[in-house]
């Protein structure tokens, strides 16, 4: 599949981009204490996790840097929930990816 382009790829990592500063501003830790989130509140995280993770596939649409900016929301988002399990999916994630960017060339 080839990568989008234009003005609606360019809206996608702007959006993207400003999740990261915001997660980024947030206190360490601030979403660390699930039993304080909303049920609503975790089904939207996870269901951004796995948007994200998409994103992350070489073949996904996204361009390099859309990847690129999906991967650091994704281990902003694992430090803050402040588990080890957030952080080792970051690692699946991450090595999943290369390993399809590997095959691909």
């Amino acid at each position: 599949m080839m990568p989008a382009s234009g003005p609606g790829l360019s809206l996608c990592n702007d959006v993207i981009h400003t999740a990261i500063e915001v997660v980024s501003s947030l206190p360490p830790l601030s979403l660390a204490n699930e039993s304080k989130i909303p049920p609503m509140g975790l089904d939207c995280l996870s269901q951004v996790t796995t948007f994200l993770k998409g994103v992350t596939i070489p073949n996904s649409g996204a361009d390099t840097l859309g990847r690129r900016l999906a991967s650091e929301l994704l281990l902003g988002l694992a430090a803050q929930r402040g588990s080890l399990r957030y952080l080792l999916e970051w690692i699946e994630m991450a090595l999943g990816a290369s390993a399809v960017v590997n095959t691909m060339e």
